[in-house]
């Protein structure tokens, strides 16, 4: 029940599609650059935000279109991170908005990591709405630097309805929920 209210809220917010905010660049005229360097960074500390983040990266890295920091170096450069490291403290919103905990954390781990871009992907709720119907709600924030500010972001539900026969695992849906914020991404990128 708690999930249904969750969502409807946050479909009541949107006004990108009836699915939620899909990934969107705050200024409208603003464009990625292709060829920058990016890291994928889990925001909080779960199995499941690290599934998605390790499934994102691959995918961005596959995708030819920026210069991805692989998970395995993040975690060498990074101490504690992903296993003791919370970037999200859940005080965010449907916006671009991050509390200060969460800035302070998101711009010390580019001072390690030096990179053009930092995305940081969660999964803000997930849940099973009947025995055959799964949903989550992916959330991201895009941060450009040197300036350090947000310039896109998303709070996306994704949902899989499986047949009677057979039930869809997480594993599709969490494929679902990475490869349609990658098309987002890149539609977003010259």
């Amino acid at each position: 029940m708690a999930y249904l209210i969750f969502a409807a809220v946050l479909l009541s917010c949107s006004t990108a599609d009836k699915k939620g905010r899909k990934f969107a660049l705050v200024e409208k005229d603003l464009f990625l650059q292709s060829g920058k360097s990016i890291a994928v960074v889990s925001g909080c500390n779960n199995d499941n935000d690290f599934q998605i983040t390790k499934l994102m990266s691959d995918k961005l890295s596959a995708s030819g279109k920026f210069k991805v920091l692989p998970q395995s170096q993040i975690s060498k450069m990074v101490p504690m991170y992903p296993l003791n490291y919370n970037i999200i403290d859940f005080s965010a919103t449907v916006s671009t908005n991050l509390s200060e905990t969460s800035r302070a954390k998101i711009d010390s781990l580019q001072k390690s990591l030096k990179t053009d871009y930092i995305l940081v992907i969660w999964i803000s709720d997930m849940a099973t709405v009947n025995r055959f119907h799964r949903a989550m709600i992916l959330s991201s924030r895009l941060i450009s630097y040197p300036e350090g500010n947000v310039v896109g972001y998303s709070d996306r539900l994704n949902d899989k309805a499986s047949s009677v026969l057979f039930q869809g695992s997480w594993e599709e849906l969490f494929e679902i929920a990475s490869n349609e914020l990658l098309k987002e991404v890149l539609k977003n990128t010259k």
